[in-house]
């Protein structure tokens, strides 16, 4: 239908602005009166000899040329004073929309007819000047014709109709007085309540431009989900958070379990290694669709999909795939874990991904128990878990730090009972120096700053005067013909160390101020040592519904771990692929023996 018109999507419609609005409306009823003539004698209830399907093509090009004409002057009219205007009051009380539906239905619904609907509802909803979709008589067609198109369809359908979908959600989130009719239409036609809903969520994980439309389109509800009872009946009535979670787990089974490693200092994924390989572009795109979703979806989809991503793919597909028998395949999950990690930024996401890191044990051995035991490992294995270790660090999460370091710390068993007292005592001449270096001039400064790039081969020294120089592949500085004591410059660049002490002091004081959420100072006297003496060293983990860097005592999750050496010892023995792995480096191993072991002194720095 108006398949001249609709089949061009750059065509533009042909202003009207001054013709009479009269004129317009008295061509729009006498076409709409040629049309109800065809219509009505294929109508088997008015005319018996109608054939279902059998239509003349004169007769159906005619249809065609006069809808077309007529959604032209729907298009241009415009309304006084927020009136209809009388031709959209026409089309209103004849029902015209329907009834255009009701004789595409009676010939045969192909794939091309089914283009043209959407088509036309797409220039409509699109380039009207009037709002079309709170009058029922136009909604309840547009509901009917889009349920008719659901289901399997051809590729070609399913851009249309996802393109479709998507301008009406645009729609809703501009103007959200409009959804309470999405709703009561959809119960109209027996289906879902939200049908313009439920219609996206087969492709929500789809590859290319269509998957991505649907997503956005999906965001746009989410936007609106505030209304309690859209957020309620997404919850109960969709199957949305179980497709998007359980989807995470069937796009997973596809990314290469095996990564091509280029290069020996490789240890972790970065933008451009990720970006050639498609199945793991397509995993990325609906993770980071489940990061949105959380980010703007109503508290309810919220916690039922980091529900379902914990106990749909967390803990059924990463848990198992962290524990294959081959280091190839290790290292590529934790890898692929690593990179998760760093890619997803909402509190409610990062917290489900460490609680399963932190808490969760897989076949009674915990999660974090064999990520430490890996650092020990002569293979890949061991700088791939150290690059998740520094993924997990940087997030400033006082639980993680807990777990890995402070509740180690804390009992002071690894200082001399006559020495423990020190750690009370206060570092005045730290402070000292810290409030000296606060009075610095800013026209005292180095000069030198790591957020402003200089000019290559350009170079500001304490002086603030640039000295064009030339750095070598070995890292020293070439004399040039600008007169100067250079002699002294040869030699590893001094101003790469002062960039490294201003970056390290820019983190550390990042750092700091990120930690002032903690629940408690770690200064030697808050938490009480006694809390972590080694009767109930093991299992203390405070991750609250809350983001992870603000974790509080007063929702401390707490497990059993009485069995943790016992467990441990397990963890060791379903590790040890062969008797290699260890070099020694642990103290006190042997030839049969595998004890992880690393420096925590970095880590703990960053979490103080």
């Amino acid at each position: 239908m108006a398949s001249a018109a609709l089949s061009k999507g750059s065509r533009q419609v042909p202003s009207l602005s001054e013709v009479d609005s009269e004129t317009c409306t008295i061509v729009f009823k006498n076409h709409w009166a040629q049309v109800i003539k065809i219509l009505e004698r294929h109508d088997p209830v008015k005319n018996s000899n109608a054939r279902h399907g059998v239509i003349p093509s004169d007769e159906a090009s005619a249809v065609q040329n006069y809808v077309e004409h007529m959604i032209f002057l729907l298009i241009e009219e415009r309304a006084v004073d927020a009136a209809m205007g009388p031709i959209l009051e026409f089309v209103v009380t004849e029902n015209v929309m329907e009834k255009l539906f009701l004789w595409s239905l009676r010939r045969e619904f192909t794939d091309e007819m089914k283009i043209e609907q959407i088509k036309m509802y797409e220039m409509l909803v699109t380039q009207c000047h009037q709002p079309l979709l709170h009058h029922k008589p136009i909604l309840k067609p547009l509901m009917m014709m889009l349920s008719a198109c659901s289901g399997t369809g051809t590729p070609v359908v399913e851009t249309e109709l996802v393109l479709l979908l998507n301008q009406l959600c645009s729609i809703l989130a501009k103007d959200p007085s409009i959804l309470e009719l999405f709703f009561h239409t959809s119960e109209d036609q027996g289906a879902t309540n939200f049908l313009i809903f439920s219609l996206l969520i087969p492709f929500i994980h789809r590859e290319g431009g269509v998957g991505q439309q649907a997503r956005d389109a999906l965001l746009f509800i989410m936007s609106i989900s505030a209304e309690r009872a859209v957020a309620r009946h997404i919850v109960d009535s969709t199957y949305f958070c179980p497709v998007l979670a359980t989807g995470l787990s069937g796009l997973y089974s596809s990314l290469p379990t095996k990564l091509e490693v280029r290069s020996d200092e490789w240890h972790y994924l970065q933008r451009e290694d990720w970006m050639h390989i498609p199945a793991l572009v397509q995993f990325m795109n609906s993770l980071e669709f489940c990061n949105a979703v959380i980010q703007v979806a109503h508290p309810l989809i919220r916690n039922q999909l980091v529900n379902y991503i914990y106990n749909g793919f967390l803990v059924p597909v990463i848990a198992p795939a962290l524990h294959k028998t081959t280091v190839e395949e290790v290292m590529t999950t934790t890898a692929y874990l690593d990179l998760f990690l760093r890619s997803i930024s909402e509190p409610a996401m990062l917290q489900t991904f460490l609680s399963f890191i932190l808490l969760h044990e897989h076949e009674n051995v915990s999660i974090l128990d064999t990520l430490v035991s890996r650092i020990n490992t002569p293979f890949r294995l061991c700088v791939v878990s150290l690059a998740l270790f520094r993924s997990l660090i940087s997030l400033n999460c006082e639980d993680v730090m807990l777990q890995l370091v402070l509740r180690y710390l804390i009992p002071c068993n690894h200082m001399m009972l006559s020495q423990r007292q020190a750690v009370r005592e206060r570092d005045c001449y730290s402070v000292s120096a810290a409030k000296l270096l606060a009075l610095t001039p800013a026209c005292c400064s180095s000069g030198i700053s790591p957020m402003q790039a200089q000019p290559e081969g350009e170079i500001v020294l304490a002086s603030g005067q640039p000295h064009t120089i030339t750095a070598g592949s070995d890292g020293t500085v070439a004399r040039t013909e600008i007169p100067g004591d250079w002699d002294r410059l040869r030699k590893p660049l001094d101003i790469s160390y002062l960039q490294y002490l201003w970056e390290a002091r820019v983190n550390i004081t990042a750092c700091m101020r990120k930690c002032r959420v903690w629940s408690a100072p770690y200064d030697g006297e808050n938490p009480d040592p006694e809390l972590f003496s080694p009767a109930s060293l093991e299992g203390t983990s405070k991750l609250s519904s809350k983001a992870p860097a603000k974790s509080q005592r007063s929702s401390v999750s707490r497990r059993n771990r009485s069995k943790s050496s016992s467990l441990r010892e397990k963890a060791q023995v379903d590790l040890e692929w062969d008797d290699s792995y260890d070099t020694g480096m642990s103290p006190g191993s042997d030839d049969g023996s595998l004890q992880p072991f690393f420096s925590c002194r970095g880590q703990t720095r960053n979490g103080e």
